[in-house]
């Protein structure tokens, strides 16, 4: 529940960034990336392993990132360090959810 929460405050700070760089959907499809990526079980335990440093997390996260906008990969790092990457699932869905909302899509 709390990552639902952090997450939705994430997408909204994330989102609001992506309106100011007129970006909306390009940063909507570079999270719809990082969500794929984080939905590999094996790079998902990798990065949540306890005896991997925080630099070797955003090494590898910068190597499967290597095309995303750096502001999300740095929301990326940021969630692993907080040992929080499973609040990236909630992200990615407080920002579809808010992209759809901004272009006048039905949810």
């Amino acid at each position: 529940m709390a990552e639902v929460i952090s997450g939705k405050r994430y997408a909204q700070a994330i989102f609001d960034l992506a309106i100011e760089n007129n970006q909306v959907e390009l940063w909507g499809e570079d999270l719809a990336v990082v969500a794929h990526a984080f939905s590999d079980v094996e790079f998902s335990a990798l990065l949540k392993h306890p005896d991997m440093s925080t630099a070797d997390k955003m090494t590898a996260t910068a190597t499967v990132l290597a095309g995303v906008n750096p502001l999300i990969r740095n929301l990326v790092d940021l969630l692993g360090s907080k040992s929080s990457v499973d609040a990236i699932r909630a992200v990615y869905s407080g920002y579809t959810e808010l992209l759809d909302s901004h272009l006048g899509r039905s949810v």
